[in-house]
């Protein structure tokens, strides 16, 4: 199942981000409760970034189109980034080009993983294949190879990821010197 990032919205090649967007914001903003339920946050962390300012307060107790994208934007980095250099981030797209705002990076981002293939770094790197050569070379059982597998599977993805999120910071590191 794949989702809008940063959100818990089903997607595919006929609902894309703008689509969803248009949708749920045809008939005005969003209250708390729908935006968690669209973001599976919980509702104190959103109006925690509310209180420091991450998000400008919902008006009428109602979040409109770009602050719903940002709050999806946070939501989908929060893990991999600190949440000041999230915001830093948008903001240096704001200083560069004066009519970019979250919807149309959100929109932007979502467009990019919709044509990335969904496993983007295993389809790169074969990592199956190669972890499945690499365990028949052991001449182990079956069972034992196929939870061999499994274990090797995640390590290696975790340790890629690390690597990938190091190089995300390295070239974060680079804009943040020109902001």
């Amino acid at each position: 199942m794949d989702y809008l990032p940063g959100t818990t919205v089903e997607v595919n090649e006929n609902n894309t981000a703008q689509g969803f967007l248009d949708s749920a914001f045809a008939m005005g903003g969003l209250v708390l409760s729908q935006v968690v339920q669209l973001t599976g946050l919980e509702p104190h962390t959103v109006q925690n970034w509310v209180k420091r300012k991450f998000i400008s307060p919902p008006v009428h107790k109602k979040y409109d189109c770009r602050q719903f994208c940002r709050i999806a934007l946070i939501n989908m980095l929060k893990d991999i980034l600190q949440i000041e250099r999230i915001i830093a981030m948008l903001r240096y797209v704001y200083r560069s080009e004066g009519e970019a705002d979250d919807i149309m990076i959100y929109t932007t981002f979502s467009s990019v993983m919709a044509a990335v293939p969904k496993d983007a770094i295993r389809e790169q790197t074969n990592v199956d294949e190669i972890i499945s050569e690499e365990v028949q070379k052991k001449n182990l059982s079956a069972d034992v190879s196929e939870r061999l597998k499994e274990v090797i599977k995640v390590m290696v993805l975790a340790f890629i990821s690390a690597r990938v999120k190091k190089r995300a910071e390295l070239f974060l590191v680079g804009i943040e010197q020109k902001m």
